[in-house]
C-alpha cells in the first residue's frame, strides 16, 4: 500500500525505470524501487523550510539496496517568492523516509538519474545550465 494515499500498487505495471500513475486522483511518480516497497511519492508534494514553503513539482530519483539519491525541483509558493525554484540534491532511503545528509550517487545512480530526469523537462533543463555553460 502507497503511504500517503493508500492505494493498492500491486497491479500497476512498470514500462520504465521511472513512471508516472493516476491512482485514485493523486499523480504519482513510481520508480522500480518504489513500487516494489509499495512506497511511490506523490507529486507535487509540499516542502517547508524556515525561510520559505511550497511543492516539490519534479523529482527524479536512483534505486539502489540501501538508499534512493533523488533530484527534486522545489517551486516556492509562500508571499514574496512566488514561482521562484531550487533544486535540491536529497536521498530517501527503500521505505521511503526521507535523509538529512548529503546525497551520494555513483556512475550506475547517474545512469539511472539521467533516465529519470527524461520524465522531468523543468528540472533537467536547469541541470543542463549547470553543466553546459
Amino acid at each position: 500500500m502507497h503511504a500517503e494515499t493508500g492505494a493498492d500498487l500491486r497491479h500497476v505495471v512498470l514500462d520504465g525505470p521511472l513512471q508516472e500513475v493516476e491512482l485514485g486522483g493523486n499523480l504519482l511518480v513510481v520508480s522500480a524501487a518504489t513500487y516494489a516497497s509499495g512506497m511511490a511519492r506523490k507529486i507535487p508534494r509540499p516542502f517547508k523550510y524556515p525561510w520559505g514553503s511550497g511543492q516539490i513539482v519534479e523529482e527524479a530519483s536512483a534505486t539502489r539496496e540501501h538508499s534512493e539519491p533523488t533530484l527534486q525541483l522545489l517551486e516556492f509558493q509562500d508571499e514574496g517568492h512566488e514561482g521562484y525554484v531550487m533544486i535540491r540534491f536529497c536521498s530517501y532511503t527503500p521505505s521511503g523516509a526521507f535523509r538529512r545528509h548529503p546525497m551520494l550517487a555513483s556512475a550506475d545512480d547517474i545512469a539511472q538519474l539521467r533516465e529519470a530526469l527524461k520524465q522531468t523537462p523543468r528540472l533537467r533543463s536547469l541541470l543542463n545550465e549547470l553543466v553546459s555553460k
